[in-house]
């Protein structure tokens, strides 16, 4: 059964069609990079590529055009959709990310980008499902506790005036039904069967740039170079608005 809320499915399905404009703003342009580059450096050696959380295909795309063979799952049928206009032929499976539909160690490297562990009730549970239908290796993300509790709050009268306020009133980000982690407590309680191989805080700078900043901006580039330097230090590292997790699968 998935752990995944009605709340969550529903929310989707009903941005599936505006999902891809999230990576027009600077924020995410900058997520998308680093992510992509962090997949691009951990899956090398594989051949059997499973993408988890595939949303319109951002990823499964980027891994096809290297040369992968993958398969994109995703929750919302909606989503996946779009993801088969943008990458025709590519096999993709309407399934949970906790429950997933193929034998043990089915894939060389499971990947699972934008927070897709974020947005399941158990995200220990959802990992040792992807353990089992994977014979390598882990790459995921994960939002920032700090970064999306307290920072993006704050920030938000830059980004997008408009919604300053209701960032700013929310409980939790108002925008997206997902849970966050203090990026220390998740890694101690990791399943037994796995080896941390990295972990790395993404995009820290490009939370205060503003949403309308044209996306060949050069102040993109510039954040960009500059998140690479200061997420090094452990002060600030924690206060990224994404972790790219890698791990081994040692059992």
């Amino acid at each position: 059964m998935s752990t995944i809320s009605d709340k969550t499915v529903t929310y989707y399905q009903k941005i599936a069609s505006d999902y891809d404009k999230w990576f027009l703003t600077p924020m995410h342009i900058v997520m998308d990079r680093e992510e992509k580059e962090g997949v691009r450096k951990w899956v090398k050696e594989s051949n059997l590529i499973l993408d988890v959380g595939c949303g319109t295909g951002r990823m499964t795309s980027f891994l096809k055009d290297m040369g992968f063979e993958v398969v994109g799952v995703d929750i919302s049928r909606p989503m996946l959709e779009f993801a088969k206009s943008r990458v025709p032929g590519i096999n993709l499976i309407q399934a949970s990310a906790d429950a997933l539909p193929f034998v043990d160690k089915s894939f060389d490297s499971n990947v699972s980008m934008w927070g897709c562990l974020c947005h399941v009730d158990d995200p220990y549970l959802t990992l040792e499902e992807f353990v089992r239908v994977t014979r390598k290796r882990l790459v995921f993300s994960i939002y920032g506790y700090i970064a999306y509790r307290v920072l993006l709050r704050i920030t938000a009268i830059i980004r997008n005036p408009q919604n300053a306020l209701k960032y700013a009133l929310g409980g939790r980000n108002v925008q997206i039904p997902a849970r966050y982690y203090p990026i220390g407590d998740f890694l101690d309680n990791l399943p037994n069967n796995v080896k941390l191989v990295e972990s790395s805080g993404v995009n820290l700078i490009p939370m205060i740039l503003p949403n309308a900043m044209g996306k060949d901006s050069n102040f993109i580039s510039i954040s960009q170079d500059l998140d690479q330097i200061l997420l090094k230090l452990p002060f600030l590292k924690s206060g990224a608005a994404v972790f790219l997790v890698v791990l081994d699968v040692i059992g």
